[in-house]
């Protein structure tokens, strides 16, 4: 598995293949740094095929690329975390504010 994912993969792959080949179902999601592919996100799943006395046949290995999927979900997580810095500041204006203040959005309000 290592030829194939590449060393520095196989270094964070290896503890859950290990946990497939005692019999357990394994499943994660991670950025992980494939040889030649470059590090993409993916959601893996380790699959034992168990025989009836127990011994692990063999893992079935599910791979999914979702790295752009995670790409915006994390640049939405950025977006939240500005917004929250920004609404805290404004929070801390109106507070700070003696008088009453108002914020439009709207590019037609300067002709009212």
């Amino acid at each position: 598995m290592a030829e194939v994912v590449g060393d520095e993969a196989y270094v964070f792959i290896r503890p859950h293949l290990e946990q497939a080949l005692t019999g357990a179902l394994d499943e994660f999601e991670a950025w992980l740094p494939y040889e030649g592919a470059g590090t993409r996100y993916a959601h893996v799943e380790y699959v034992p095929d168990q025989r009836e006395d127990g011994e692990v046949a063999c893992v079935y290995v599910l791979v999914s690329d979702i790295t752009e999927r995670r790409r915006t979900e994390e640049a939405i997580e950025r977006l939240h975390a500005e917004n929250q810095a920004q609404l805290g500041e404004m929070q801390a204006l109106f507070d700070a504010a003696p008088i009453g203040i108002f914020f439009g959005r709207d590019t037609d309000f300067a002709r009212w």
